[in-house]
């Protein structure tokens, strides 16, 4: 799983969406038990 510092060099810099989806993601992870091992990930917000 990335870092948030991760997620912010890709994204370019860090703002309030950013630091949102982040939080959002990591709870949707958690709520669905992570991820499957053979599956990917997808998501179109």
């Amino acid at each position: 799983m990335k870092t948030y510092d991760e997620i912010v060099d890709f994204h370019g810099h860090s703002c309030p969406g950013l630091a949102l989806g982040f939080r959002v993601s990591l709870r949707a992870l958690t709520e669905c038990k992570g991820r499957s091992e053979d599956e990917e990930l997808v998501a179109i917000v």
